[in-house]
């Protein structure tokens, strides 16, 4: 949720960070003249030396030499000494072994401070040793090795301090920013594109009429119906199509149909990815690998074989929607094979996606359609209404959920509406990147989305599917589809819901 607070936010972030920076570095800049001064009075009023090495310094014997040549070096280093290893710099000699130490205080006097009565020979070697000394102050020859687990400890408090102010979610996020990987080695899948999939040729597929309609009419509606799929077949891949079913009992059709073995997930006839309740795309399990079957609303297939063009072009506009799913679908398996209908990975993932599974698959859809103004303003109305009954659905649930404490179905009712919303606002948002002509600004629903402070929000997720949508054939991650959830996390936190998973995997609202 800070993650997703941070890009909402971000140019007032940066315009205030902004503004921070540029009063402290005036600050600075105005002290930067005495700082100096400042600093050094502070420093020279505290103890420069570690306590140890004081203690032994006093308990040396010291005297002042003559340095006879009157040429002394004045090493980088200031003072050597003398440790078990030999002479060297003063600051790098181990002080348990130390036996001299030499401070030049001029060129031609030394200050000599010494365990044992060893001083007038310094002044024989002592100019070697300093040469040397500031060679090895710099570059020095001693070389330590040190353990793993001392290095693995470095930040070991600051990385507690960190972790218990921030969600897991905020680390994850921080993680695939900034992480090389190189403790988290990942197989990279090559790319599929739609030039490796089939354009559609040498394949079947089923057409029925599951409570209406004869032979002849069958016949008639799957010539039309073979015209448009061929149509279609010649920009993007429908060999993965199994069939097309059309009936009048819509919402029976769906529960009815055979998914294949091990499929069991539940379908709602008023959700799908066709705004109007008409039509949904399935993805089922056929032969070992992933097809996909539409189910029709009966009255598709009279406009279908209708003679006034409007109606006979709506039918086909929303069979092409469905057969951009198919393609969508297609595409998913040729990069991820069997991973469509297959349990999530990630319980927690799953359990957010599996409310928005189809999402990208409609604003894939919903882009190939190329509506114009009159359909963008109706996705914007969809849109408009959907967010008004989510704010207002998921009120009365939670003035219910005081009473009940049920808190299962208090989230199952604001993650319905708040999927509702987010499929139609998804059509509303390709719409709007496919259209080409002038539109006006969405005023009723900018308006709403920014009274309840969700403007920022909607911009972000638009970019984030407009992003997603171009780089689709490089889609190589199959977790990259789940910056849904990041969105879906962002509106249910707004209708009062936090979901999470604890430390034991469980899952938690």
């Amino acid at each position: 949720m800070l993650y997703q607070a941070i890009r909402e936010d971000y140019d007032l972030l940066q315009k205030a960070a902004s503004e921070e920076f540029a009063a402290l570095l005036e600050r600075f800049q105005g002290e930067f003249q005495t700082m100096p001064q400042s600093v050094h009075v502070q420093v020279l009023g505290k103890d420069l030396v570690p306590a140890l090495r004081k203690t032994m310094l006093e308990e040396f014997q010291w005297r002042i030499l003559d340095f006879p040549s009157g040429d002394a070096v004045l090493p980088d280093c200031v003072a050597v000494a003398e440790d078990a290893e030999g002479w060297g710099p003063y600051m790098l000699a181990e002080h348990r072994s130390m036996t001299r130490v030499v401070i030049p205080l001029t060129s031609s006097k030394l200050a000599v401070g010494s365990a044992v009565n060893e001083r007038e020979e310094v002044t024989e070697i002592y100019n070697q040793i300093a040469r040397d000394s500031c060679f090895t102050f710099y570059l020095t020859n001693r070389r330590e090795e040190v353990p793993g687990t001392h290095l693995a400890e470095l930040g070991g408090p600051t990385r507690a301090k960190i972790a218990e102010i921030t969600s897991s979610a905020l680390r994850g996020a921080v993680e695939d920013f900034v992480s090389d990987g190189s403790n988290a080695p990942q197989e990279k899948t090559q790319p599929v594109t739609w030039a490796d999939l089939s354009a559609g040729e040498g394949y079947s597929y089923s057409v029925s009429f599951r409570d209406f309609g004869d032979d002849a009419y069958a016949q008639r509606v799957a010539e039309s119906l073979n015209e448009a799929v061929k149509s279609f077949g010649g920009y993007l891949p429908t060999n993965r199509l199994d069939g097309i079913t059309f009936a009048v009992d819509y919402a029976a059709a769906l529960q009815e149909l055979d998914r294949g073995l091990g499929v069991e997930r539940g379908i709602d006839p008023t959700a799908g990815a066709n705004p109007n309740g008409v039509a949904m795309p399935l993805a089922v399990r056929r032969d070992g690998g992933i097809k996909t079957h539409i189910i029709l609303r009966g009255h598709l297939a009279e406009q279908l074989i209708s003679e006034d063009e409007s109606l006979s072009r709506e039918a086909i506009s929303v069979i092409c929607y469905c057969l951009g799913t198919t393609a969508f679908n297609a595409l998913l398996e040729g990069k991820f094979p069997g991973t469509l209908l297959a349990p999530y990975a990630d319980p927690y993932e799953g359990w957010l996606y599996q409310y928005n599974d189809t999402l990208l698959a409609t604003y894939f859809s919903t882009r190939l359609l190329a509506p114009n103004t009159e359909t963008l303003e109706f996705y914007s109305e969809q849109a408009h209404l959907q967010l008004e009954q989510m704010i207002s659905v998921t009120k009365d649930a939670n003035v219910q959920y005081q009473e009940d404490g049920d808190h299962e179905r208090f989230f199952e009712i604001c993650a319905t509406h708040v999927s509702g919303f987010m499929t139609a606002v998804t059509r509303f948002h390709a719409a709007r990147a496919a259209v080409v002509e002038p539109h006006r600004p969405e005023g009723p629903l900018d308006e709403t989305l920014a009274q309840f402070e969700l403007l920022k929000w909607s911009k972000l997720f638009e970019d984030d599917l407009a992003a997603f949508d171009r780089r689709l054939e490089d889609w190589a991650n199959l977790d990259e589809m789940y910056f849904i959830n990041r969105h879906f996390e962002r509106l249910l936190f707004e209708v009062g819901v936090f979901p999470d998973q604890l430390k034991d995997g469980s899952l938690y609202i």
